[in-house]
């Protein structure tokens, strides 16, 4: 069975005209394709307020993927008591997603358009990836800042985040630097 095949065989929820696959069903397919792989997560940070989750996701000992995530407590229904449970799962099923596994239109998964359409309703703006990933690096910047006694957030953005050689404005090096900044807590 290859991931094609599978991924025409999930169970699709469609949202706003759009197929997206649950979580769960990414969890299945792979369990499927990779027999002997394994699905670890990881908490980089939690203050209470809001937590950081990276999943990575092997084939035996060879890493397939990452996914990161990044919620709020009290953000939403879900969130109000099971933040970090929700941000856990969005980071497998970002990472699935990632693989190939479940992506039908968008790397994200129902439950992550499903939270986003709530946000909606409630007057939330939506945030598009880059800038959740923008605000995620903003709040571990300063989150690191604290820790280690730097005073000037904005002096440590410009001389030592912008000037790193691997920098750059996009969603993927955003969420490698949030998890860096956020694993040296």
């Amino acid at each position: 069975m290859n991931r094609t095949d599978i991924n025409k065989r999930l169970k699709r929820t469609n949202i706003k005209g759009r197929d997206y696959i649950e979580v769960n069903q990414r969890i299945l397919a792979f369990w499927e394709l990779y027999p002997n792989g394994r699905i670890t997560t990881e908490l980089l940070a939690d203050d209470g307020k809001r937590c950081t989750f990276k999943a990575s996701v092997y084939d035996g000992d060879n890493l397939l993927a990452t996914g990161h995530s990044f919620e709020f407590q009290g953000a939403g229904m879900v969130n109000k008591t099971s933040y970090v449970e929700n941000c856990e799962t969005s980071a497998v099923g970002r990472a699935l997603g990632m693989l190939g596994i479940g992506v039908t239109e968008s790397i994200a998964s129902a439950d992550e358009v499903q939270a986003a359409i709530e946000h909606q309703e409630r007057n939330e703006e939506p945030l598009d990836e880059l800038t959740r990933a923008q605000k995620q690096l903003v709040a571990a910047e300063k989150q690191y800042c604290q820790a280690n006694d730097i005073d000037d957030w904005g002096e440590f953005h410009r001389n030592v985040i912008m000037e790193r050689g691997d920098y750059s404005n996009d969603v993927a090096t955003l969420a490698n630097i949030t998890a860096e900044l956020l694993g040296a807590l």
